[in-house]
Formats: structure tokens, C-alpha cells, sequence
């Protein structure tokens, strides 16, 4: 003879039925949480990449300028070579006044040049060691963030296993 209890059946685990609500909006609050915190890390990431991005504009920019700078320069210094050039070729002295001449355009342009070389040269790798520095910055950022969120993602993994379990 089978007998019959009016109390409510309990689950298999031997948890409530209740239980199982209590674990479902366990659940749904720690995944909103995780996608709460994965959305701020998505955030802090794009705002990284923004500022980096603007570094990598102003310094771009800013080697544009001194680059602008210094061409007119180099060239302000060979219009004086060439000036000082005819100069020289056309006053009369001892030697060869024309070759006198073009030594002076050669050597005042060739001057000029190095010059531009070596700023434009320092400027360069000024600007790229910021950017450098930037970019590791940003990496760095990402991948604490990125580590943070894992660490997130499984905490809550636990949680909902060890709720689970317990319903």
C-alpha cells in the first residue's frame, strides 16, 4: 500500500522548491553584475584607446610643425649660401673666385642640411618614444582590465556553482 504526504515534495538534491527560485535570481544578479562589469571594462578600454590616440595625433602633429620649422629654416640658410656664393664669385680676388663661390653654396647648403637632418632626426625619436610610452601604457591597461574581468567572471562562475549546489 503506497502511502501519501500532504507536505510538498522535496527536489531530488533535498532542496526546497523555493531553492531553485533563490538560485535563479542568484544567478540572473551575478551575471548582471559580470555584464555590469565587463561593460566597464569595454569603457576603460575605448577611453585608453582614445587617449592614446590622441597622443599619437599630437605628437604626429607636432613633428609636422617642427618638421614645416625647420624645412624653412635649412632653406633661409641656402638662399644665404647662395647669396654669399655670388658673392664671392662675383668679387674679384686671388684664386678662382667661381669655385670660391660654389665651395661656399656646397658647403652652406650641405651645413644646412645636416642640420635639418639631425632636429628632424632628434625630434623623431622623441616623439616615437612617447608614443612608445603611450602604447605600453594603454597595453598595460588592457591587460588589467582583461585580468580583472576574468577574475570577475570566474568569481561569479563559483558563486552560481556553489549556489547551485546548495539548491
Amino acid at each position: 500500500m503506497a502511502t501519501t504526504t500532504s507536505t510538498p515534495t522535496r527536489r531530488r538534491n533535498g532542496g526546497a522548491p523555493d531553492d531553485g527560485a533563490q538560485f535563479g535570481v542568484e544567478a540572473t544578479r551575478n551575471a548582471q553584475e559580470t555584464l555590469m562589469r565587463s561593460v566597464r571594462t569595454g569603457v576603460d578600454t575605448a577611453l585608453t584607446f582614445t587617449d592614446v590616440s590622441q597622443r599619437v595625433g599630437r605628437e604626429l602633429m607636432s613633428l609636422t610643425v617642427t618638421g614645416a620649422k625647420q624645412m624653412l629654416q635649412m632653406m633661409a640658410e641656402m638662399q644665404g649660401s647662395t647669396l654669399d656664393a655670388l658673392q664671392a664669385g662675383l668679387v674679384g680676388s686671388e684664386g678662382n673666385p667661381a669655385f670660391r663661390g660654389w665651395q661656399r653654396l656646397v658647403d652652406g647648403s650641405a651645413q644646412a642640411v645636416s642640420r635639418f637632418a639631425e632636429t628632424m632626426q632628434g625630434t623623431a625619436e622623441e616623439g616615437t618614444e612617447r608614443i612608445k610610452q603611450a602604447v605600453d601604457v594603454m597595453a598595460d591597461q588592457i591587460k588589467e582590465g582583461t585580468v580583472q574581468l576574468g577574475q570577475t567572471v570566474e568569481d561569479e562562475t563559483n558563486r552560481t556553482r556553489a549556489a547551485a549546489s546548495r539548491s
